[in-house]
């Protein structure tokens, strides 16, 4: 090709700049938290108080003490501020700004498109529900930081036609925060790796160092915490309370578990009577029985993990409906975008007027993302048109919602809806990158490898 008509076309091709969109975004979420903490927050309760007592243990080296029920990433976060709610709620109201930003970027890195990217970045940047979590000392606004943090790193190493360490290790640390607050986040390690697996395969030979810049992270953060676990519990993975989960999905019919656990099951089923009688639902049950089966058992809050565990597989195998039942259950209320605004901690009843208004205008909103999201990935699924549209990065993205939404309903029947925050972000860039492949369509055939299995241009931001 003559040089000039080169330059043509590379000028041609030069993206324009992604800095204005982001910059809307950054500024607009910006915006948004200055005004909403004069109105709400910082809130502590619940879970909080178990997320800083990690925190504080892990600072003065006492973990012997500590009962492995959490993770320790979101703890060693809140102790990076003294685990003073005030800076928290600032520290996370930066977050949630960081990852309405990244949003966009993740939908203009495909399409170079600033109207949508903006629109994805704002989805969750003005979300209610989003920004009453980065108010709360819960670990939603951390995961979610994690996990789209990972999917920008994942997105910029499937862009490189060669294997990159720095880009591997980068990526593995982040998907080891996310583990390491939210378990269940773990499955993302294996995708991962199959997907970096899969683009570098004609590089092969190049990759050991990548590799072992992949494994390493992992191996060291998660690993060493299972290990401690395991060590000092009896079990051997990043939570102590898995084992109680199970109880969620089949606690109704308890009364079936085998005479061999009769001392753990008539404890549950004395607290579950008492729960029915004052809630109408035999949900969290566990919660409440667990100080007693610990003084009757003499088990440690890991073993007795084990033991209940084993009880409800035991009673999962006899009501095997019951437990099907209870997970789709499960993975309908992943979908439902629950507001977690909690009235005693807005700062006054005008404010809490404003929040509850706003709240019942988002949430019809942030339901039909929801339904439109589901709705893609069943056309996708019936219509092959579709499929070719859509850019494969909005495909990607669907994936790793949709086996988000599967695995969360095995582990748990509780507050489902708390499972999806980490996955609202990609949501919108999911809604976003699609709309912009429906309407100008596929991509030409002959597009190079990286940009369909990546969705990213080859011109870097």
């Amino acid at each position: 090709m003559p040089a000039a008509a080169l330059s043509s076309a590379r000028t041609i091709d030069r993206p324009r700049s992604s800095v204005p969109a982001l910059m809307v975004v950054a500024l607009v979420g910006l915006a948004a938290r200055a005004a909403f903490v004069r109105l709400y927050g910082p809130v502590v309760e619940g879970d909080s108080i178990t997320y800083l007592r990690i925190g504080q243990l892990l600072m003065l080296g006492r973990l012997d003490e500590y009962d492995g029920a959490a993770p320790p990433a979101y703890g060693a976060f809140l102790q990076l501020f003294g685990g003073a709610p005030g800076p928290v709620q600032a520290a996370q109201s930066l977050l949630g700004t960081g990852i309405a930003v990244l949003t966009a970027w993740l939908v203009w890195r495909p399409t170079r498109h600033a109207g949508w990217a903006i629109a994805a970045g704002l989805a969750f940047g003005l979300a209610l529900d989003t920004l009453c979590f980065e108010a709360y000392l819960v670990t939603e606004t951390f995961a979610t930081a994690a996990l789209v943090l990972s999917v920008a790193l994942l997105t910029l190493a499937l862009e490189r036609p060669r294997p990159s360490a720095l880009l591997t290790s980068s990526l593995s640390l982040a998907l080891s925060l996310a583990g390491l607050t939210k378990p269940f986040l773990l499955f993302l390690f294996p995708l991962a790796a199959l997907a970096l697996a899969w683009r570098w395969r004609a590089a092969a030979t190049l990759a050991t160092r990548a590799t072992l810049a992949f494994v390493l992270p992992v191996a060291l953060l998660v690993g060493s915490w299972c290990w401690h676990n395991g060590v000092t519990q009896g079990v051997w993975g990043p939570s102590t309370m898995t084992g109680y989960r199970l109880t969620q999905h089949v606690g109704s019919v308890m009364e079936d578990a085998p005479d061999r656990y009769r001392v753990v099951r008539d404890i549950f089923l004395a607290h579950r009577a008492r729960l029915v009688a004052e809630t109408g639902s035999p949900v969290n049950t566990i919660w409440r029985a667990i100080p007693d089966m610990q003084r009757a058992t003499g088990l440690s809050y890991g073993r007795l993990s084990l033991e209940v565990n084993a009880m409800s597989v035991a009673v999962a195998k006899r009501h095997p409906m019951v437990l099907a039942k209870s997970i789709a259950i499960a993975w309908v209320r992943f979908w439902s975008r629950p507001m977690y605004l909690k009235p005693s901690y807005a700062h006054s009843p005008a404010a809490l007027r404003t929040l509850v208004t706003l709240a019942q205008i988002e949430r019809p909103l942030a339901l039909g993302l929801n339904a439109l999201l589901l709705g893609l990935v069943a056309a996708g699924l019936v219509s092959a048109r579709v499929r070719r549209r859509v850019p494969w990065t909005a495909w990607t993205f669907a994936v790793l919602i949709m086996v988000g939404s599967v695995l969360q309903a095995f582990a748990e029947h509780s507050d489902n809806g708390r499972f999806a925050v980490p996955f609202l972000p990609l949501v919108g860039a999911t809604l976003a990158i699609a709309a912009t492949g429906l309407r100008r369509g596929a991509e030409p055939p002959g597009a190079p490898a990286a940009r369909q299995v990546a969705g990213v241009s080859r011109d870097p931001a």
